[in-house]
């Protein structure tokens, strides 16, 4: 499934928050610039999920690096990755898992990053549907997962799982 074609499954309780995330500008019929104000609704099961927030709030913060943000170069933090990012963590999260450590790369991408003692999970958004992971379980023991992804996203979903049953 692609990122940009998100269908976000159904479940009890709905959750909106404050529309200026993200906030694209579109023309108006006399070509005059408007700001558009998109309610983002968050599906959950409960109570919110408290990765929501911060990790909001961080996307917007990183959303406002200028170039050169670094001071070595960077490139400004793309709008794509910032939805990019939020769309997949929408698709993989749940409402337990702890909000990632999200950090942009000199490259203009996002990576979302997990660590504890035995458990390592890292994800570099590289597109609408490519996404570069890292997955170390050091309690299994298994080799470690390390590749880029298109579509199939169930890899993910497993690391998940995995990191909110031991959160």
């Amino acid at each position: 499934m692609s990122l940009s074609n998100l269908a976000v499954a159904e479940s009890r309780d709905i959750w909106s928050f404050p529309p200026d995330a993200f906030v694209p500008t579109i023309m108006s019929p006399l070509s005059r610039p408007t700001t558009a104000t998109p309610q983002r609704q968050y599906y959950v099961e409960g109570d919110m999920a408290s990765w929501i927030m911060p990790t909001i709030e961080r996307l917007n913060e990183l959303g406002k690096y200028p170039v050169n943000w670094d001071s070595y170069g960077a490139h400004r933090i793309d709008a794509n990755a910032i939805r990019n990012m939020e769309a997949l963590l929408r698709i993989i999260m749940r409402s337990k898992t702890p909000a990632p450590l999200i950090v942009p790369t000199s490259s203009g991408c996002l990576q979302a990053e997990w660590h504890t003692i035995d458990l390592d999970f890292e994800i570099k958004v590289l597109s609408a549907v490519q996404v570069e992971v890292f997955f170390e379980d050091r309690q299994t023991g298994s080799p470690p997962l390390d590749k880029v992804v298109d579509y199939d996203f169930s890899e993910l979903t497993q690391a998940i799982a995995t990191l909110t049953a031991r959160a």
